[in-house]
């Protein structure tokens, strides 16, 4: 598990997350003020039978020791994290999960403490679209955007951009009218 940075002096700078020997870096990502920064990781269990994902966030001035780390078990095809985001500030760390209770996790990055959780839609049932199951295809990736001023976030449900309330989890708006699913949106 290592991150390779340019620092605003052009020098690269190296960090480095203990016990992730053997991990493989998939995203990485800081706050607006480069306060904070976080990097997502995946690998192949020990046991090679799934996939594991993990998210470690460190204080930009203290980067020999993460404040939080967050893991998910996966499955035989993916990790168990889709994707991350930082809010602005850099005080939560949003997580996307395929989980069939929680679709996505706030976290605190003082103290790792989990603050609040989306519930997967329909009812805990694989995400839907028009009422009916998606195909493993059109779920496969779930990915999480936040706006500039952190008052919202956006997540796809199949066919949907669903936008969410990053304070209390709730959703907002849900954008419909695709005929297949998105997989990206950007503020």
């Amino acid at each position: 598990g290592v991150v390779h940075l340019e620092t605003s002096a052009g020098e690269m700078r190296t960090i480095r997350a203990r016990g992730m020997r053997g991990w493989d870096l998939w995203q990485a990502t800081g706050d607006r003020t480069a306060g904070r920064i976080a990097a997502g990781f995946d690998r192949e269990s020990p046991d090679a039978d799934r996939y594991e994902s993990t998210v470690v966030v460190w204080d930009a001035r203290r980067l020999e020791d993460p404040r939080v780390r967050v893991d998910v078990g996966g499955t035989a095809a993916h990790g168990g994290i889709h994707d991350f985001a930082l809010a602005p500030d850099g005080d939560r760390l949003y997580v996307a999960v395929p989980d069939k209770d929680e679709w996505i996790r706030a976290y605190d990055t003082d103290n790792g403490d989990l603050l609040a959780a989306l519930p997967a839609p329909a009812g805990g049932a694989a995400l839907a679209q028009s009422g009916r199951p998606l195909d493993a295809w059109d779920r496969s990736r779930i990915f999480i955007r936040i706006s500039n001023d952190g008052r919202t976030l956006a997540t796809s449900d199949g066919p949907d951009v669903v936008l969410v309330d990053p304070e209390t989890m709730a959703v907002t708006t849900r954008l419909r009218g695709h005929t297949h699913r998105v997989i990206a949106t950007e503020f």
